[in-house]
């Protein structure tokens, strides 16, 4: 079948035919290529996101690990009497 259609194209337009789909390969590598190295940019993105995460929840676990009961109650919006209690004052 293709080599009938070769067979009935003129040398001219076989050439033109043949530039043709070249620069749609061309184009469609380049988007193909283009698309990849967006998907990994977006990949890395969401990693770095990741990694900061963790090290904002490493934060808050030593901050939180170092207080004592009455500033974590306090921390957390508890009442300044409800929180004295904790720490033993009264």
């Amino acid at each position: 079948m293709i080599a009938g259609l070769l067979a009935a194209v003129s040398g001219r337009a076989l050439w033109i035919a043949m530039a043709v789909l070249a620069g749609f390969a061309l184009v469609g590598g380049v988007f193909l290529y283009g698309r990849s190295v967006e998907a990994q940019a977006g990949r890395v993105s969401a990693l770095e996101d990741t990694v900061k995460a963790y090290r904002k929840r490493n934060d808050v676990d030593a901050t939180v690990r170092n207080m004592d009961a009455a500033d974590l109650c306090a921390e957390l919006g508890g009442l300044p009497d409800d929180c004295k209690q904790l720490r033993g004052v009264e």
